[in-house]
C-alpha cells in the first residue's frame, strides 16, 4: 500500500508504530575496491537511485551551505 500523500492528523502521530529504521548490521560500509566495485555494479542496474546527504540549510538569498 502507498503511503497517504497527506501527513495524519496530529492526534492520531502519538499512536503510529515507532519507526526504527534499519539496524546497523544492514548498513553496508564498503572498504575494499571490490565491494565498492560490486556497490556501483548494483547501483547501475537499479531503476532508480536516491542520496540522503545532511547538511545545515541557508535561510538568507547568496548564503552559501558548509555541504554534507
Amino acid at each position: 500500500m502507498p503511503p497517504p500523500k497527506t501527513p495524519p492528523p496530529k492526534t492520531t502521530i502519538p499512536h503510529l508504530d515507532l519507526f526504527t529504521g534499519p539496524t546497523l548490521d544492514r548498513i553496508p560500509v564498503l572498504t575494499p575496491t571490490a565491494q565498492a566495485d560490486l556497490a556501483v555494479a548494483a547501483l547501475r542496474e537499479a531503476r532508480v537511485v536516491g542520496f540522503d546527504t545532511e547538511s545545515k540549510p541557508t535561510f538568507r538569498k547568496g548564503e552559501k551551505s558548509g555541504g554534507p
